[in-house]
């Protein structure tokens, strides 16, 4: 993503920490100088973004596979259809090395447990927009 605005970031800039598509109105508030009132919007300004966050995200497909990122490391669970995926992105960002042996089953099944509860949340969500019920947004 780029974004262009004159007089601003002349040579350039790069966020350095992970971002997501709930980014981009947070950004475009904060590039306007508005305040978001009212409520709670679930991204964060690309220009101040959190040092460390989770990112997590589903495969098109229902129930094919979760991920999330948390610094360089990238867990995705394929709901026993197929071995889990770990991978360190700092060492190897294009995910050729699968590395899940290296890290304890604690950590996977907290991982895992994680990715099932932010699953739950937004399908909970979604039931409570068909139904015209008020929720709070998830991440």
């Amino acid at each position: 993503m780029f974004i262009h605005q004159p007089g601003r970031w002349e040579g350039g800039e790069k966020v350095g920490t992970a971002v997501t598509e709930l980014d981009v109105l947070p950004t475009a508030a904060d590039l306007l100088g508005y305040e978001i009132r009212g409520g709670d919007y679930p991204g964060s300004s690309m220009l101040s973004p959190p040092e460390h966050r989770t990112l997590v995200a589903s495969c098109y497909h229902e129930h094919a596979c979760l991920a999330s990122i948390t610094d360089d490391g990238k867990y995705i669970y394929h709901y026993g259809n197929t071995t889990d995926q770990y991978f360190d992105l700092s060492k190897d960002p294009h995910e050729r090395h699968n590395i899940i042996d290296r890290k304890s089953e604690e950590k996977i099944r907290g991982l895992r447990e994680d990715l099932l509860a932010w699953e739950g949340r937004v399908e909970a969500s979604y039931e409570c927009h068909a139904s015209g019920e008020k929720t709070t947004a998830s991440e």
